[in-house]
């Protein structure tokens, strides 16, 4: 099973695009890290459905001047992700996030707080006005409820006069 991290501007990843970091601005910074460089059409041939056109690879040179890919970045309406990432590309994420004045985000919307050495640090997303969950509308069935009853048991006490 595949778990996806992203980097965006948004608060949640799902809306990206609303607060997109631009094509141009994420080629932009590909091209100014050494660690990242655009992805080869052989590269995109030989890892389909994965890596698109506009994706990077983050990248260790070997000595004899071929790279060892470490993690993909793939670029998408606004959000670069990447899949399965390890502590290391977390990492790398931040760094990149940094730069482009984005944040790391995961699939529930967990904000990386510090990607630490060995272990990451997740803050837990602000639920959004009229996002309390279950327990905020049972209560207000509960509550209508019981408004319900004392106002059954005052008619039925008026009636029975």
């Amino acid at each position: 099973m595949s778990w996806y991290v992203h980097i965006t501007r948004a608060e949640r990843w799902s809306e990206g695009e609303q607060h997109p970091i631009t094509r141009e601005q994420w080629l932009a910074y590909v091209e100014s890290d050494a660690e990242l460089r655009r992805v080869t059409p052989a590269e995109i041939e030989a890892n389909k459905p994965f890596v698109k056109a506009d994706d990077a690879a983050w990248i260790e040179p070997r000595g004899d001047g071929t790279d060892k890919v470490l993690a993909w970045f793939g670029y998408h309406k606004g959000l670069i992700d990447v899949r399965n990432p390890h502590v290391e590309t977390l990492g790398k994420m931040a760094d990149i996030a940094e730069h482009l004045k984005a944040n790391v985000v995961d699939e529930e919307d967990n904000v990386l707080v510090d990607p630490g050495p060995s272990q990451p640090t997740w803050r837990k997303p602000v639920p959004r006005r009229g996002e309390g969950g279950a327990s905020v509308s049972l209560i207000g069935i509960v509550g209508m409820a019981i408004v319900v009853i004392g106002l059954a048991v005052v008619l039925w006490l008026l009636l029975r006069r």
